[in-house]
């Protein structure tokens, strides 16, 4: 739960985010604020169907990419690099299975620059 201040402060979902706008909010919150972590099930969640956004949307981590990307020059610039190189490398390895060159050339620059940023920091 969170409080109506914390969304006053870091803003809502980012509409301009096909998928993934929950992804966002959580990056934002965790810029600012602490967030606790229980290691207990206190829910049941159900996926897996298939009006799913993450079935019908290739490539979830394009979305994941851009909302890190919005973080490259925050004072976490190294985990948001390791990071945005991670789903990078998830991205390409998925359109070389569909063959879908445009993403690999496009995300292969990307994750590039993302290695060569990483790189830089001492």
């Amino acid at each position: 739960m969170m409080n109506r201040i914390i969304f006053e402060k870091i803003g809502l979902f980012d509409e301009n985010l096909k998928i993934c706008e929950d992804y966002d909010l959580w990056l934002r919150v965790s810029l600012i604020y602490e967030i606790g972590y229980i290691n207990e099930k206190l829910v049941t969640k159900y996926a897996g169907h298939s009006n799913q956004l993450s079935f019908s949307s290739f490539g979830l981590d394009r979305f994941r990419i851009e909302a890190l990307e919005k973080h490259i020059n925050s004072k976490y610039k190294k985990e948001v690099l390791s990071e945005l190189i991670k789903k990078s490398k998830i991205l390409i390895n998925g359109a070389l299975k569909r063959n879908n060159q445009k993403i690999i050339e496009e995300y292969q620059k990307r994750l590039d620059r993302y290695s060569f940023l990483l790189s830089c920091i001492k």
